[in-house]
């Protein structure tokens, strides 16, 4: 749990560009994450599709009206088979690692979550040629920091 009280994150990915939103919550209610997807899609836009697991979260009615007012179609992974969310799973794992590397002893990793998540959004990813940032923005980010580079694929060979 983090000083501010949030114990889980929403984690979003753009499956063309690859941007990466990670919202601390609270809770994991319907209202908690229809609340931070209507604040994503007023900031970066609505999506045409929304695919997740099949959690209740994503599952209850209020996720079905949210979408529906929004005109989002919903796709659903396979139950109990992670792996055909791919790209979320390694948005978790690139962000768990980001985590490791900007963590130092006792630090609160949501305060740092902003620049990791800067940090993944300024790289160019092999897999689309450029960094989620220039893709969105149409530039490349200005920045004076020295970020640690973010590989397009870690090697999570010793995790399993």
């Amino acid at each position: 749990m983090s000083r501010h009280g949030n114990k889980y994150l929403l984690v979003l990915q753009d499956s063309f560009t690859k941007w990466l939103e990670a919202l601390p919550m609270k809770d994991r209610t319907a209202v908690t994450v229809a609340r931070k997807l209507t604040a994503v899609f007023c900031r970066i836009g609505i999506p045409e599709t929304l695919h997740s697991d099949q959690g209740a979260t994503f599952e209850s009615e209020i996720l079905r009206l949210l979408l529906n007012n929004f005109g989002i179609k919903k796709t659903r992974t396979t139950p109990y088979h992670p792996q055909s969310d791919g790209l979320v799973e390694r948005a978790n794992r690139t962000l768990l690692q980001l985590f490791r590397t900007y963590m130092v002893k006792d630090a609160d990793g949501e305060d740092h979550l902003s620049l990791m998540l800067y940090a993944y959004r300024t790289v160019k990813l092999a897999s689309t040629g450029a960094s989620p940032f220039t893709l969105i923005f149409r530039r490349e980010a200005q920045t004076n920091l020295t970020l640690p580079t973010v590989p397009d694929q870690w090697n999570y060979s010793s995790e399993h």
